[in-house]
């Protein structure tokens, strides 16, 4: 049977907060459970691509995931720029 759960993970990146280190263990403990758990973990990445941007600027370090955070060997790496609803 086919495991169709995931455990995302969006926007841990270096620019999106100073206060990341006051989730980033339970983000951690979360990460290994899905991998306990053989689920899929998908990462998401926001890339801004608005012109004159000075955060989230792809290729930059502060578009980079945190240092502290766990990425599982088998992952999906997502990136995304703009939302439209």
């Amino acid at each position: 049977m086919m495991n169709n759960k995931a455990l995302a993970v969006i926007d841990i990146q270096n620019d999106i907060t100073k206060h990341y280190r006051d989730i980033i263990g339970n983000i951690n403990a979360a990460i290994e459970w899905a991998v306990a758990e053989c689920l899929h973990i998908v990462y998401i990445k926001h890339n801004n691509t608005t012109a004159g941007t000075r955060t989230f600027k792809p290729g930059s370090k502060g578009e980079e995931l945190v240092p502290e955070l766990k990425v599982a060997r088998k992952c999906w790496p997502i990136t995304k720029a703009k939302a439209v609803i």
